[in-house]
């Protein structure tokens, strides 16, 4: 799978680097960092994660947990996750057709919901921070 989605970023002309141990691929794409993780026991599998969209809202933290649980109910098959400080995005997919144009479409709607996603959430976030500066 990685090497289709390798072949992919190439046949775009969009830079990547792979890590060390060969399990993550970091990529740009419409000016948005993204990393796509493997699992080498488990070839289907993928994760894209776009990191860092947004600081966590210094709100009281009970406050952006429900806003966390009304994300993760809104988008489907988004993850909202938090790393430290930041709020990352991230979507988990098995791909079991080694046809390249399938995966492609495929690899590049994830992308498309992702960047929905990071899109709708900084929107909300800036209007709710708004709210409460007013």
């Amino acid at each position: 799978m990685r090497e289709i989605i390798e072949r992919y970023l190439r046949d775009h002309n969009i830079n990547y680097s792979i890590s060390d141990k060969g399990y993550i691929i970091t990529f740009k794409y419409n000016r948005l960092r993204f990393c796509l993780t493997t699992d080498p026991q488990d070839p289907h599998f993928i994760r894209l994660l776009l990191p860092q969209i947004a600081n966590i809202p210094s709100t009281p933290e009970s406050s952006f947990s429900e806003k966390i649980n009304e994300y993760n109910k809104k988008y489907k098959c988004v993850k909202i996750i938090t790393e430290g400080n930041s709020i990352w995005l991230s979507i988990e997919h098995y791909f079991y057709s080694k046809e390249k144009e399938n995966v492609v479409v495929l690899f590049e709607r994830l992308i498309n919901i992702l960047e929905f996603a990071r899109k709708d959430i900084r929107e909300d976030l800036k209007n709710t921070k708004e709210k409460h500066i007013k």
